[in-house]
């Protein structure tokens, strides 16, 4: 029986962050990733069951990396509107638009996935946890408002996902409009 090694695991992992960095993950397949990383196609499902499992396993180091330079920002943020805003910022421009928009690679990869294809919620849960007030990162006591936008506690997630709906429908995303936004 052969062995995983760490070393093997690493260049398949670098060569998926490299492509992904550049393409969209529908265009970032398991040949092009064995061909950068110098394995065969047969060696990374070795080491993943699923190119979404394999995504996962970079997107995790990626995201918690981007999160913990946000809350060092953050934290250093006594006034709770400019938090809020710093935060709305992270949200929606910043991590958005990091690393030639990498982060909608999850969208793609969450809309491509079949329903039998099996992912861990450990991600999702963590990144829930950190966005929460209890993370210390929004002010605690009563939530911060959203003025102009419907109230939405930045808190609750699904409050959250109603901001973005409810500024799209303002005319764009909240990427390219942010500073009408901030202005309200």
């Amino acid at each position: 029986m052969q062995v995983k090694k760490d070393a093997v695991r690493d260049k398949i992992s670098t060569a998926t962050m490299r492509l992904l960095e550049k393409n969209r993950y529908l265009d970032t397949t398991i040949p092009k990733i064995a061909k950068i990383a110098n394995v065969s196609p047969a060696n990374i499902y070795r080491y993943y069951s699923l190119k979404f499992e394999l995504f996962y396993d970079v997107l995790d180091p990626w995201l918690n990396a981007r999160f913990d330079a946000f809350e060092e920002r953050a934290f250093g943020v006594s006034d709770p509107k400019e938090r809020f805003e710093l935060t709305l910022r992270f949200m929606w421009i910043d991590l958005p638009e990091a690393d030639n928009c990498f982060p909608l690679n999850l969208i793609e990869a969450l809309a491509a996935k079949r329903e039998k294809d099996r992912y861990s919620r450990n991600l999702l849960l963590a990144l829930e946890r950190r966005y929460r007030e209890d993370s210390g990162i929004l002010p605690r006591g009563k939530p911060a408002r959203a003025p102009g936008l419907g109230g939405c506690d930045p808190s609750d997630l699904h409050g959250s996902r109603r901001l973005c709906s409810e500024y799209a429908t303002r005319g764009g995303s909240p990427a390219h409009r942010a500073p009408d936004l901030f202005a309200q």
